[in-house]
């Protein structure tokens, strides 16, 4: 059977470039993140991604490419391409 999903806990700031990494190897196109960056004043999860302008994690680099604000959740699209 194949693989049919990643549950993962967010990532923590110093294995942001993990998680990008385990992404790709695992050729994943969405990730659903069910909890918000900070909860009661305290951070839950690292905000992994690049808001406005690429970034490099490691080999990676993602660009954001659009952001869509719903009533419910918000919907990101990035590239990413491996740099090497």
């Amino acid at each position: 059977q194949q693989k049919a999903y990643i549950a993962t806990q967010g990532p923590l700031a110093e294995t942001t470039e993990d998680f990008w990494r385990m992404l790709w190897e695992n050729n994943s196109t969405i990730v659903v993140m069910l909890t918000k960056l900070r909860e009661m004043g305290r951070e839950k999860c690292h905000q992994y991604w690049p808001a406005e302008r690429s970034a490099r994690y490691q080999y990676f680099v993602v660009d954001p490419m659009a952001e869509y604000n719903m009533p419910q959740y918000i919907l990101r699209e990035f590239k990413v391409t491996d740099a090497r």
